[in-house]
């Protein structure tokens, strides 16, 4: 990976001779086709390539690197059009320039645009973008492949708030929204739906990590047993309680929970309770059937919150460990 413009940058001819990897990101300024070429020449034995860039858009005319990618087993790249006309006929002509026997028959690199700010041209699915808003409309407006489906590469989901959002909206169901999402496993509570959403019989399994927005006392509009039984196999979660019961119940139940943070929701009342009992790792032990008999957790606790890190030994969940462990490579 390379900073341009770092003072590191290499300018020893011969190291640059020797790499047959380069990958490169930008994010000041933007980057002209001569300028690239010219650092490619340095690298006669290079074969994989990516450029993460912002660009202006005679850069995305996918003929002036077909000279280039000729040699090369992989090019991968997102280039982030800083000025783009408003035509759509513009548009469509840098896509279908894609569209030749030589990117599509040949490399068999595929390529779509993204129009969402700063529009973009991207290969799939290396830059497939693996976040998805709702509501929201889909921003990848084309691309180079008919059998492309976006929703296959979506991993985090953010439910946001709208304010134009009528009640009935707000009901949507869960259940529909991410059965063609088959590598989602994150999602983001952001807005006040209704506890609806959570069937009492639909079982989400493949979520894994799960964050409710602590604006608006969101999380308290879903029933605590509605969680643990709608989401299982949690690994991750970040919720607001109202009970020292609600607290216990979720570390207790959701027994594949290894990263956890509890804010205390509560009335004054209620806080004077929770001052008294001292939240401490010991009263922690005292109060878990899990916590006292695994002891191996960390707890970072404040005056409105209780932070856990605790040991899983659960099998099943070392696929998904292994997982987020070769993402984060």
């Amino acid at each position: 990976m390379v900073d341009y413009g770092n003072p590191r940058w290499p300018t020893n001819v011969e190291t640059l001779s020797k790499l047959r990897q380069f990958s490169l990101r930008v994010d000041n300024g933007t980057m002209t086709f001569t300028e690239i070429r010219n650092m490619l020449h340095a690298m006669p034995y290079v074969k994989y390539v990516e450029l993460d860039i912002p660009c202006e858009v005679g850069l995305v005319d996918s003929r002036q690197w077909e000279t280039i990618a000729v040699n090369l087993i992989r090019f991968d790249f997102r280039f982030r059009v800083v000025y783009w006309s408003a035509c759509p006929t513009a548009k469509i002509n840098y896509l279908t320039s894609f569209r030749t026997p030589f990117w599509l028959e040949q490399k068999r690199w595929f390529v779509a645009h993204d129009n969402h700010k700063p529009p973009t041209i991207f290969t799939v699915p290396r830059f497939m973008p693996k976040d998805l808003e709702w509501p929201s409309n889909n921003t990848i407006e084309d691309c180079t492949i008919d059998i492309f489906k976006p929703n296959n590469y979506i991993e985090h989901l953010n439910l946001l708030s709208n304010n134009q959002n009528t009640q009935a909206e707000n009901k949507f169901d869960l259940q529909t929204l991410l059965e063609d999402k088959p590598h989602l496993y994150s999602l983001n509570i952001c807005n006040s739906l209704s506890s609806d959403i959570l069937h009492d019989k639909v079982v989400y399994e493949q979520i894994r990590i799960l964050r409710f927005s602590f604006e608006h006392n969101i999380s308290s509009s879903f029933n605590p047993e509605q969680i643990c039984t709608a989401f299982p196999r949690l690994e991750c979660l970040s919720i607001s309680v109202e009970s020292s019961r609600v607290l216990f119940m979720f570390i207790d139940r959701l027994k594949y929970l290894s990263d956890a943070y509890f804010r205390f929701n509560v009335t004054v009342n209620k806080w004077c309770c929770w001052k008294r009992q001292q939240v401490t790792r010991q009263w922690l032990i005292r109060n878990s059937r899990r916590l006292r008999h695994d002891r191996h957790f960390t707890s970072t606790i404040t005056d409105h919150s209780v932070r856990l890190w605790m040991s899983d030994k659960r099998e099943s969940s070392s696929k998904f460990k292994r997982f987020m462990k070769m993402r984060r490579k």
